[in-house]
């Protein structure tokens, strides 16, 4: 949350090309896609949705980590299209059960130590 219309916009903005980090997973990840580096590379290549090329810029997918056809893994983007990991997931038909941003530019939301509902106030430097 911010008062500073400029700053969210820099942040926001693809051109400025800040990362957002987002953990995501998805379910019943057995029965969609066999082998993860398919997943990996259909990312990284960019899919198309609504006649825009969509596509992450880092993904990161653990080994082990299919448990309870359960798949979780981190993808970094910078563009920020509205909905835009769902989207790329339901094309490839991945269901998506749980989206969580994780950092937004050089800063990671867990090291601020927030509850739920909590607020924190911090400096620009802090995220760029």
């Amino acid at each position: 949350m911010t008062n500073d219309g400029d700053f969210a916009h820099q942040l926001s903005h693809p051109s400025f090309e800040h990362e957002k980090e987002y953990q995501c997973k998805i379910r019943n990840i057995a029965m969609k896609i066999k082998n993860l580096s398919e997943i990996k590379t259909l990312f990284l290549n960019g899919l198309s949705i609504d006649g825009k090329i969509m596509k992450a810029d880092k993904v990161i997918i653990e080994p082990n980590i299919i448990k309870f056809h359960y798949l979780t893994f981190s993808l970094v983007i910078h563009t920020g299209h509205n909905r835009q990991i769902r989207r790329m997931c339901d094309k490839i038909g991945l269901g998506v059960e749980k989206l969580i941003r994780v950092r937004v530019g050089n800063l990671k939301l867990s090291s601020l130590g927030l509850m739920p509902g909590d607020c924190k106030e911090i400096s620009k430097g802090e995220i760029i």
